[in-house]
C-alpha cells in the first residue's frame, strides 16, 4: 500500500502453487498477493499524486492490466488520496468497503456507475474469492460503532492452507472487537496502524501465534513497545522503512520471507 496505503492482491496458478504478498516501503507500504487475479487494498499516501507518482508506474512494470478486487479499508487520505485517478485509469471489477465508508464517500457509488464497477459494503464474515485464493472481511462487525480507524477493513488472506492478517488502521476498541470473534492462527501478520504501540496488539499476536509480524511505517516509526510485544510473541519484525519491500512467498509447503532495498 503506498505511502500510506494501496494494497494489491493477486493470484497466479503455477505448479507447485505458489502465491506471495509483498509488503512496501513506499514512505508507509503496500501488500501484495500476485497472480493472475488481480486485486489491490486502499491507494493512499501522504505524497502528492501518489496514484501516477508510484501506483501507475508499479503496476505497468507489473505488466497489470486490470484489477479484479479494490479493497478499501477506511477513508483517510493517507489510505484513498490516490483511489478516484486508479478508479479512471484502472476501474476494478469490484470495490469492497464498509458502509462507513460509503457514509462518507457516496461520490463511490456514482463512480462505480459511471465506470461500471460492483461498489460492495462488506463486514465480517463476508469473504471474496480471487481466483483460489480468498479474502475474508474479519473486521469491522455488523453494526459496530466507533472512530473511522476502529471501523477499518481487516482481511484475512487464505491460500495452500496459509493465512496472513492485514490489520488495517484497527486501534484498542478495534483489535478488541477482533479479538471477541476468535480470529485463526495466521503465518504473518502486517501490523495494526503501523506498528504503534497499542494494548491490544499483544493479545493479538497471542491468538494468532504469527511467525512474521510486518509493520508498514518509515525508519523509526514503529513503536519500541510493540517491537517487544514482537520478540515475547515469538514473531520475526520486520519493519518496511528499515528492511525495504517484504515479500511473503506462501505454498502448501511453507512460508518463506525476503527482503528487498533498492
Amino acid at each position: 500500500s503506498y505511502a500510506h496505503d494501496f494494497f494489491e492482491i493477486r493470484v497466479r496458478i503455477k505448479f507447485p502453487i505458489i502465491g506471495w504478498i509483498t509488503v512496501f516501503s513506499l514512505g508507509i507500504h503496500e501488500v501484495e498477493l500476485s497472480s493472475e487475479h488481480y486485486g489491490d487494498n486502499d491507494a493512499g499516501s501522504d505524497r502528492e499524486a501518489i496514484d501516477r507518482r508510484v501506483i501507475e508506474p508499479y503496476l505497468a512494470r507489473r505488466g497489470v492490466s486490470g484489477i479484479d478486487t479494490l479493497f478499501l479499508s477506511h477513508g483517510d487520505a493517507d489510505h484513498c488520496s490516490g483511489l478516484e485517478g486508479l478508479l479512471d485509469s484502472r476501474p476494478p471489477r469490484r470495490l469492497v468497503t464498509t458502509s462507513r465508508v460509503l457514509d462518507r464517500m457516496p461520490w463511490l457509488l456514482a463512480k462505480g456507475r459511471e465506470r461500471g464497477f460492483e461498489v460492495v459494503a462488506a463486514s465480517r464474515g463476508r469473504s471474496f474469492d480471487l481466483g483460489g485464493a480468498r479474502a475474508v472481511v474479519v473486521a469491522p462487525g455488523p453494526g459496530d460503532e466507533g472512530s473511522d480507524n476502529d471501523l477499518s477493513m481487516a482481511l484475512l488472506l487464505e491460500w495452500e492452507g496459509r493465512r496472513i492478517l492485514l490489520s488495517g488502521d484497527l486501534e484498542e476498541a478495534g483489535i478488541a472487537r477482533l479479538l471477541e470473534s476468535d480470529p485463526p492462527r495466521a503465518d504473518g501478520v502486517v501490523l495494526p496502524h503501523h506498528g504503534e504501540g497499542l494494548a491490544g496488539l499483544g493479545p493479538l499476536l497471542s491468538r494468532t501465534r504469527p511467525r512474521w509480524a510486518i509493520a508498514s511505517a518509515p525508519a523509526g516509526g514503529v513503536d519500541p513497545s510493540a517491537r517487544d510485544v514482537c520478540r515475547r510473541a515469538g514473531a520475526a519484525l520486520l519493519e518496511t522503512g528499515e528492511d525495504g519491500a517484504v515479500r511473503v512467498w506462501l505454498s502448501a509447503s511453507g512460508v518463506r520471507v525476503e527482503t528487498h532495498r533498492r
